[in-house]
């Protein structure tokens, strides 16, 4: 069953896929790059690339400032593509794709592995596969699987150590190591929220501790050297309040908004806390370390991104209590609440919809000529911070107002502009109009190909679609 469900997530979320997976996105371009000179020459220098704001130079060379873990983990595939494709790397369609592909196996394992844990804590499977099918394409995580920019592997990696924390074997242990030291090479700002998971496990003996503490450790120095070769250590934090007002409750990147279905924590947490207080106290204590984190890191917004980049690994962790509460409800309850799930899923397919029509960097860069004339420069930081605190600003609105002009082939984007009355003084946007394009392969390719691999792709889903429920509605042999 469990490879039934990869197989068609997997299908289905490349079908989805975008034009370009880093194109105008200058976090994701610099770590791909970064990839490929490790591919090529064993060297971290991206200078070839050219600058970027998430690069810094040092020694006449320049390298990226994000944690070198993803751009690891990409290089064997870049290899690999290099030697297939040759020079024509970076241009070629069928490359962008298979980056997004590759982001998209992250997400429908973790999915595949968020459905195991369920059924673990004894969810029945009638609830937890819809609550897997969910957390693919109603949560943020379904962005994340559509561009390789290491959201989707952290996620992974965290769920892991997660997971991995409510074992009592070595083995466990082991796994805990090693996905937290993934975890920290990809995103050292969550080394903190590894001590939830640690101090959660059953057991912790020398050997367990051992296993925990050494690949960990080897991590921790390999970042360590990594910044001391590059010439780059963080800026100081960032201001709490402003990061938990904008990851929590900002119009513009509130995790709540762009995941509806979280919005039910507010009832399953504290069932979970009764009923399960050991898993309730390592998930309330990983998420609050999670969040605490994130809000304190440097641009803890993660733009040019669609939503809260940095929450997305606390997505799969924050629904297990949402659907375990939900299948425990008495008949009548159920029918009640599954139909209020639903709802917010639908309502999570919208706000997902909304950020895969276009790419992250569309609404920005068609607010830079508003940027020009509105005369009040305290809005308009770098990146953007009117998109996260002003509501006429924020991405949201913006996606659904550019969707609605392109959908209706309407090129008066200064007509209905959200913020008109805010700002009376709206440029002329229809040259903008011209640069707006769906953000989806099948439009980029020949038409003939394209049609061809999105039939295949479709078809490949309904064979996983297929296995599923031949392993929903086979009987069971007992005895």
């Amino acid at each position: 069953m469990k490879t039934g469900l990869f197989i068609c997530l997997l299908a289905a979320l490349v079908a989805l896929a975008p034009r370009t997976p880093h194109g105008d996105n200058p976090q994701t371009r610099v770590q791909l790059a970064t990839a490929r000179t490790l591919a090529q020459h064993g060297s971290l220098d991206i200078t070839a690339d050219g600058p970027s704001s998430f690069s810094t130079v040092h020694a006449g060379r320049r390298y990226a400032t994000a944690g070198f873990g993803n751009a690891l983990f990409l290089t064997p595939f870049e290899g690999l593509l290099r030697v297939t494709l040759g020079s024509s790397l970076e241009a070629a369609p069928v490359t962008q794709l298979l980056e997004s592909a590759l982001s998209a196996a992250l997400v429908a394992l973790t999915c595949v592995l968020f459905f195991g844990g369920l059924r673990e804590l004894g969810v029945r499977r009638t609830t937890a596969l819809p609550a897997a099918v969910a957390l693919a394409f109603a949560t943020p995580l379904f962005i994340a699987g559509r561009v390789p920019d290491g959201t989707a592997l952290a996620t992974l990696l965290l769920y892991v150590a997660f997971r991995c924390a409510r074992g009592e074997s070595p083995w466990a242990a082991l796994g805990l190591g090693l996905s937290g030291a993934g975890l920290i090479l990809v995103e050292p700002t969550w080394l903190p929220v590894l001590v939830v998971p640690v101090l959660s496990l059953r057991r912790r003996d020398v050997e367990r501790m051992l296993a925990v503490a050494v690949p960990v450790f080897i991590a921790v120095a390999a970042e360590v050297l990594r910044r001391r070769t590059i010439g780059w250590f963080p800026p100081p934090p960032a201001d709490l309040a402003e990061g938990l007002d904008g990851l929590l409750l900002s119009t513009g990147k509130s995790l709540f908004l762009y995941c509806p279905l979280l919005v039910a924590c507010a009832w399953a947490l504290p069932w979970w806390w009764r009923t399960r207080r050991a898993y309730a106290a390592t998930t309330l204590a990983l998420c609050t370390a999670g969040v605490l984190c994130a809000a304190l890191t440097d641009r803890w917004h993660g733009d040019p991104t669609w939503g809260p980049r940095r929450l997305v690994p606390l997505v799969p962790i924050l629904l297990e209590p949402v659907v375990a509460w939900a299948d425990t409800q008495l008949p009548f309850a159920r029918r009640r609440t599954q139909a209020t799930l639903a709802a917010l899923a639908l309502l999570g397919l919208i706000v997902q919809g909304l950020g895969a029509a276009f790419t992250p960097t569309a609404y920005l860069r068609l607010l830079q000529p508003v940027r020009i004339v509105t005369g009040a420069p305290a809005w308009f930081d770098d990146p953007p911070s009117e998109t996260h605190f002003i509501p006429q600003f924020s991405p949201l609105r913006g996606h659904a107002w550019m969707l609605s002009h392109l959908l209706r082939r309407d090129p008066h984007l200064s007509a209905d502009a959200p913020w008109v009355l805010l700002s009376q003084n709206t440029p002329k946007l229809e040259a903008e109009y011209a640069k707006l394009q769906l953000d989806w392969w099948v439009l980029a390719w020949p038409r003939a190909r394209g049609s061809l691999l999105l039939a295949l792709l479709l078809l490949t889903a309904s064979l996983g679609s297929f296995i599923v429920a031949w392993a929903i509605r086979r009987p069971r042999v007992i005895g």
